[in-house]
């Protein structure tokens, strides 16, 4: 369609405390979908944010401890294998 000649959607994602979980912004895509389907057909560039490492995490600030960042390690690793597997229409 016609926008998605114009449009690429931009998604960023941070460390959360659901990480690895990736139903967050899989929710959120589908949510997209739902309410603005014409998106759906349109270019999505998902940035992941990175972190910083800290004594506590501070998810606000992107500040995680080591085990909060092996788990946002596994979440970007999920979010890989999601977008490689084009397991719904969202991605």
């Amino acid at each position: 369609g016609a926008l998605s000649a114009l449009c690429t959607i931009i998604t960023t994602t941070s460390p959360t405390p659901s990480n690895p979980s990736t139903e967050l912004i899989s929710e959120t895509l589908k949510s997209m979908g739902d309410f603005a389907p014409e998106l759906l057909q349109c270019r999505n560039i998902i940035v992941c944010d990175g972190y910083r490492s800290g004594a506590a995490s501070k998810f606000r600030c992107g500040v995680v401890t080591e085990e909060r960042a092996e788990a946002y390690e596994a979440y970007v690793e999920a979010l890989q294998e999601l977008v490689q597997a084009a397991e719904s229409s969202c991605w």
